[in-house]
């Protein structure tokens, strides 16, 4: 037995482009809540805080629905079929919920944008409370599929969860 056998053997780039794949949006979105959450706890100048919030916000509107239609689009066509009836479940459980966090946040934004409701109106923290644990409540969920699937509902929840913390001024 030689030195060399025991080294390790190169992996094919397919491999590696679909480990790239899986991890590139929860890695994206990871950074960008840990970045937002950074601009409320230490002094930023303003220029950086606004990009930092301005980053979240786009990437909360623009992604989140995209991350979840493809995730809805992988899993129907290839997982649905290989999981359990309870996996299937919970994981149509966290698209849902976390479609629904989605649009819940945005058209509340568009009802105080166009000022068809007051702030009052809409619940104040309480809605806050509930937008910040159904985030938590679809990230758990998404943990049931599996493969990119997995990767996308969770990067939706953690981008959900950074869009809601840069709409907080302290």
């Amino acid at each position: 037995m030689s030195l060399f056998s025991k080294l390790p053997q190169p992996v094919e780039p397919d491999v590696l482009l679909t480990r790239a794949r899986k991890f590139m949006w929860p890695f994206i979105s990871f950074v960008v809540l840990a970045a937002t959450m950074k601009i409320h706890t230490s002094s930023m100048p303003p220029k950086i805080e606004e990009s930092v919030r301005l980053l979240a916000m786009a990437l909360g509107l623009a992604a989140v629905p995209v991350l979840l239609a493809t995730a809805s689009r992988a899993w129907l066509t290839q997982d649905r079929a290989h999981l359990p009836a309870w996996r299937n479940g919970f994981g149509l459980s966290a698209i849902v919920v976390t479609f629904l966090r989605w649009l819940l946040y945005w058209g509340i934004g568009f009802l105080l944008w166009a000022k068809l409701a007051s702030p009052l109106f809409l619940g104040g923290l309480e809605v806050v409370a509930i937008l910040l644990c159904s985030s938590l409540v679809g990230c758990v969920l998404g943990l049931s599929l599996r493969g990119i699937p997995r990767a996308q509902i969770i990067s939706a929840a953690l981008l959900m969860c950074a869009c809601l913390e840069a709409g907080i001024y302290v």
